[in-house]
């Protein structure tokens, strides 16, 4: 049984149940299925939506400025993330706690190289662009 401590009245201790225990697991299980179904959706919005930016770029011929390179940069970015990092995370959300503790620290390594280089990428870019403008 866990012992909780009261702090709006320390005359009392206050224990938790077994039945809010089992609320508790529960409610966490059920937010962490809400998280993995978000993190698939954003996986699936963040992949369409880059792979039309890019094929739109590709096609169109007005869009071939090298103005506009920096939108397919920021897409390329955004599109690492969609397919490889948010397809870990949720990966990583399904281990249960004694996976998570083997898991390979290679990967725990990849996954925050491919974030901080997304993130410079989708930070840099619009900043780039901005000079390249000011500039002309």
């Amino acid at each position: 049984m866990l012992m909780m401590y009261n702090h709006t009245n320390p005359t009392e201790s206050s224990t938790w149940t077994e039945s809010d225990r089992m609320k508790s697991i529960a409610f966490l299980d059920e937010l962490e299925l809400a998280e993995k179904i978000i993190l698939i959706i954003f996986v699936i919005c963040t992949t369409i939506g880059n792979t039309l930016v890019l094929v739109a770029i590709w096609r169109e011929a007005s869009l071939h400025p090298p103005n506009k390179y920096f939108v397919v940069c920021l897409a390329v970015a955004d599109l690492l993330v969609g397919m490889i990092l948010e397809p870990l995370m949720v990966y990583d959300l399904s281990l249960d706690d004694e996976s998570r503790r083997h898991i390979c620290i290679h990967l725990c390594h990849f996954m925050a190289w491919i974030d901080t280089f997304a993130l410079s990428a989708s930070i840099y870019t619009p900043i780039s662009q901005a000079q390249e403008a000011t500039s002309i």
